[in-house]
């Protein structure tokens, strides 16, 4: 669990440095030290930090360096808003609270999500599952975690 919302703070991080043209790479994968009771408070204070950078929308087309490519920043913001999603219902789920996300985010996140990351190949370079097929009744959160691969192990639904 400390692994998981280590890399939801990371999200929020690496968003930001790299909206400000930095490495995305001075910050780690998975932050670590954060006392139990810190992880809202880490992650609150990123994503506070990240809007300094991403709240102007001439920022949307600056080519910024992600840790995958030099890609514009809007793709960028897609990219790590898709990230936030999907690690997010992992948190929910495991957790068993309720997994889906605003309905028109997550749908409009699912749809950018198609565009850029592939149903095929996965694995290897693209560090994702094969696409799952989601279960009848799936809210758009959830079908959004089944386009990274993830599959819904709780008998929960959100």
């Amino acid at each position: 669990m400390r692994a998981l919302l280590g890399h939801l703070v990371t999200t929020v991080r690496r968003a930001k440095v790299i909206g400000e043209g930095g490495d995305p790479f001075t910050v780690p994968v998975v932050v670590t030290g954060v006392a139990d009771d810190g992880w809202a408070d880490a992650y609150a204070e990123g994503a506070a930090k990240l809007w300094t950078v991403w709240d102007d929308d001439r920022m949307l087309d600056v080519q910024v360096t992600a840790p995958w490519a030099t890609i514009p920043g809007r793709v960028a913001v897609w990219a790590y808003l898709n990230e936030t999603l999907v690690h997010g219902w992992d948190l929910a789920v495991a957790t068993g609270q309720g997994s889906e996300a605003d309905a028109d985010l997550a749908l409009a996140t699912l749809e950018a999500a198609a565009g850029f990351l592939p149903a095929e190949p996965r694995g290897g370079h693209v560090p994702f599952a094969p696409v799952v097929e989601p279960a009848p009744g799936a809210g758009p959160t959830e079908r959004l975690a089944n386009w990274s691969g993830r599959r819904l192990v709780s008998p929960l639904r959100a």
